[in-house]
């Protein structure tokens, strides 16, 4: 499951995968973003069960060490005008 240890770090992932991922929307209505994977970690990350426990581990894996956030597994990268790969 990602662990951010402040604020800082949570913003330092969103621009690095979030941002940059197909599943990151932006709602002009309500001027709200995000992505359901984010979305379940702020809500389900504190008060976590095994079950949302496997869960988060899955989507936003830490690495072998355990401190520091892997990427997303559901990150897909925006591509960019004129990108012809990735």
């Amino acid at each position: 499951m990602g662990y951010f240890s402040n604020g800082t770090e949570g913003c330092s992932y969103e621009s690095k995968y979030c941002e940059n991922c197909i599943h990151w929307v932006f709602d002009e209505r309500e001027e709200t973003k995000g992505c359901p994977v984010w979305d379940l970690h702020m809500d389900y990350n504190y008060g976590q069960d095994a079950k949302t426990g496997e869960i988060l581990d899955v989507l936003i894996p830490r690495n072998e060490v355990g401190v520091s956030n892997e990427q997303c597994t559901m990150f897909i990268q925006v591509k960019s005008e004129g990108q012809t790969n990735f």
